[in-house]
């Protein structure tokens, strides 16, 4: 009895543009050029004796041209050779730079164009975006009734300059508590809980407020 084993190799559609696409057409010493280097050249409203024409003249050119690159190498000094790679690689600097710079200023205008249209939604919808209670944007001291240096401490913390702020700093163990090297925004409620004395003012939110006050 005979058996007869058949290996049968399936080749799709796409494997056979895939090794066309991978075909070498061309060749100078080491340099290959492969179909896919200029296979967007060749449009597909061409005839086929049109697109071998075209195809023709593609790879003379590259032909040419590489073997010109391979005598230059042999012929011309090294000084000259090092002054072009040099002008080159300035070249390609540039040109990467420049290119990303272009793609940043297109996406700063792309995010200015988003914050306007925030700005509009804003604009059209603050009813949605308006809070139950009312917030302050806070710095605070609490200082004990025994603390003598209240007249510096107010000069100081009226300032707020960062020198000053520094300074404060270093008393901040004279202190009950206090907030002033990140002033926040802190709810009403919470803001009369930790500072009693302002539940008898009537605070604006578009004015600065400075309130001194000893804790017992």
């Amino acid at each position: 009895m005979r058996i007869l084993i058949l290996f049968v190799l399936f080749i799709t559609c796409d494997d056979f543009k895939q090794n066309e696409k991978k075909k070498k057409v061309a060749r100078v010493n080491s340099s290959f050029l492969y179909f896919s280097d200029f296979e967007n050249e060749i449009g597909s409203e061409l005839s086929y004796e049109d697109s071998i024409i075209l195809s023709k003249s593609i790879i003379n050119k590259w032909a040419i041209k590489k073997l010109v690159y391979n005598k230059s190498l042999l012929h011309l000094h090294d000084s000259i050779q090092k002054k072009l790679t040099k002008m080159v690689d300035n070249y390609k600097l540039e040109l990467w730079t420049n290119t990303y710079k272009n793609f940043l200023s297109k996406s700063n205008f792309n995010n200015k164009i988003d914050s306007i249209k925030k700005i509009e939604y804003y604009k059209k919808n603050k009813i949605n975006f308006r809070l139950k209670d009312d917030f302050y944007n806070v710095a605070y001291i609490i200082l004990p009734k025994s603390n003598n240096n209240l007249k510096l401490i107010k000069s100081r913390f009226r300032n707020f300059s960062d020198i000053d702020l520094f300074f404060l700093d270093s008393l901040n163990y004279q202190f009950n508590d206090f907030l002033f090297d990140k002033p926040v925004w802190i709810n009403k409620n919470y803001l009369i809980k930790k500072i009693p004395p302002l539940n008898t003012l009537t605070l604006d939110l578009k004015k600065e407020i400075f309130l001194f006050s000893r804790i017992r």
